[in-house]
């Protein structure tokens, strides 16, 4: 169960602040249209499932590029240690 919230945990884009004049061209407007939820609605509505998802993964890995997850994963993190401190241990959860 707890995999599932984080599953669903990935799917949201938290974004950290831009300093968007170090990013140049083609990649600053993508990081620009993934800021908006209507962007990935429209594409997830009209575009095949495995061309929606390498979409997210590309974009997640230009997020990565640019450190502009740090606050995504520091969030993450936080999650998977809540839950085991409730659980009592350690479990397996990535």
């Amino acid at each position: 169960m707890f995999n599932f919230l984080l599953e669903c945990f990935d799917e949201v884009n938290i974004i950290d602040s831009l300093a968007t004049q170090e990013i140049r061209g083609e990649e600053k407007t993508d990081i620009e249209l993934g800021k908006s939820p209507h962007y990935w609605r429209e594409i997830k509505n009209s575009k095949s499932s495995s061309y929606y998802y390498d979409l997210r993964k590309s974009y997640n890995n230009l997020l990565r590029k640019y450190n502009l997850d740090t606050i995504k994963l520091e969030l993450r993190d936080l999650l998977v240690a809540k839950f085991q401190s409730l659980i009592g241990g350690s479990r397996d959860v990535e």
